[in-house]
């Protein structure tokens, strides 16, 4: 959004391929330290759902920002926003309620 030059582009793209992917593990991973397993299975389709309901209004909400302003910078800087809220917010979430007891192996 603030035209970067190469090695950030760079620096971003490398990030995002490493970290592609990882929000579905780590969804099943906090529902299950968060909430335990007993519900495991409804508990995660609605973070599923979720998920997937902002994965598709993302590329929705970019279409209509450029639609409106002629520009995806102010979207990119609300979508920046919201990632640094939800880092925050995870940062805080405090210790798990559930853990798996240790075995010896």
């Amino acid at each position: 959004a603030a035209g970067a030059g190469t090695q950030a582009t760079i620096l971003a793209v490398i990030l995002i391929g490493l970290a592609f992917g990882a929000e579905i593990d780590v969804i099943s991973y906090f529902t299950s330290r968060y909430f335990g397993v007993r519900n495991f299975g409804r508990i995660a389709a609605i973070m599923y759902a979720l998920f997937q309901f902002g994965a598709g209004a993302g590329p929705l909400l970019m279409g209509r920002s450029f639609d409106v302003t002629g520009s995806y910078q102010t979207m990119l800087y609300v979508f920046a926003g919201l990632s640094l809220l939800a880092a925050v917010l995870v940062a805080f979430l405090g210790p798990y309620r559930f853990l798996r007891p240790l075995t010896g192996r």
